[in-house]
């Protein structure tokens, strides 16, 4: 059988492209802020690296403060969502969350992640 050598690296590009994005869409250590919690899922804001996110207006309060590098959580255990507080994870950037019950609002930081692991603290 006689493969035709454009299909073969238009296939050999694909996946070495699936490698990288899956590569770049993991990251390590993170220190995140939570911000507010919703059914939509946690808006966290993250501290460090400080290019990952958007930045996203707080249109529920009357001051309608605009926090820098939001991303949206699904996944935060119950007792890590107190508003203000900071955690350390380990996160993978997803099209949509996995599991969960989250409901479907506006106003939200469109890059959704999941966490991947929760540290006591990231090392600086």
């Amino acid at each position: 059988m006689k493969i035709n050598p454009i299909y073969m690296l238009v296939i050999l590009l694909a996946l070495s492209c699936d490698k990288q994005d899956e590569k770049a869409e993991v990251q390590y250590c993170n220190n995140a802020k939570i911000i507010k919690t919703t059914c939509g899922g946690t808006v966290v804001q993250i501290l460090k690296p400080e290019n990952v996110g958007d930045a996203w207006i707080d249109a529920s309060t009357a001051e309608k403060p605009t926090y820098n590098n939001c991303i949206l959580l699904g996944n935060i255990p119950l007792n890590k969502q107190k508003e203000g507080s900071t955690i350390s994870i380990k996160y993978q950037i997803v099209s949509q969350f996995g599991n969960g019950n989250f409901c479907d609002i506006g106003g939200l930081p469109p890059i959704k992640a999941s966490i991947l692991n929760i540290y006591d603290s990231c090392a600086d």
